[in-house]
């Protein structure tokens, strides 16, 4: 029997948007029909230490969220709480991905990412892919700011 084609995604996913919908969307493409999509949210710790404030939106929510899409094969969290690179390191031991898909937005996740997959030999088949970005409207920021000024304009 031949082993499924593991894919992997992350990101934080703080109110999902049509852009997080179309990257996942695209990373269950490149998995293929029979492939898995394993998405990895970051956890609530890590992302106030990368970004200075924690999720809106808590990590357990988020993981609901995630895995309720069609096309999320499986949700987790991931498993460190405050080191990237560990966490990379430790995904890639147990799931064995074929690739790990970026956003736009993770340049530095790349540089890391490609960092750990070219210091073990087994794991340089590991195709790491940054998607290009989903139009100009697709982020949390331009959501907020988008429903701050609409409800300015209603008062």
């Amino acid at each position: 029997m031949r082993k499924k084609k593991v894919v992997v995604a992350s990101g934080v996913f703080d109110i999902v948007h049509i852009g997080h919908i179309k990257y996942l969307k695209k990373a269950k493409q490149i998995a293929g029909k029979n492939g898995v999509l394993l998405v990895v949210l970051a956890r609530d710790k890590l992302v106030e230490k990368i970004k200075g404030k924690k999720p809106l939106v808590n990590e357990k929510e988020r993981k609901v969220i995630i895995e309720s899409l069609k096309f999320v094969d499986k949700a987790i969290l991931g498993p460190s709480k405050t080191d990237v690179s560990e966490g990379i390191r430790s995904v890639i031991q147990k799931y064995k991905p074929s690739a790990i898909v970026l956003g736009y937005d993770q340049e530095w996740l790349k540089e890391t990412t490609q960092k750990i997959i070219s210091s073990e030999t087994a794991w340089k088949s590991i195709k790491v892919i940054k998607l290009r970005k989903y139009g100009s409207r697709n982020s949390k920021s331009s959501i907020i700011k988008r429903s701050y000024i609409h409800n300015y304009l209603q008062d």
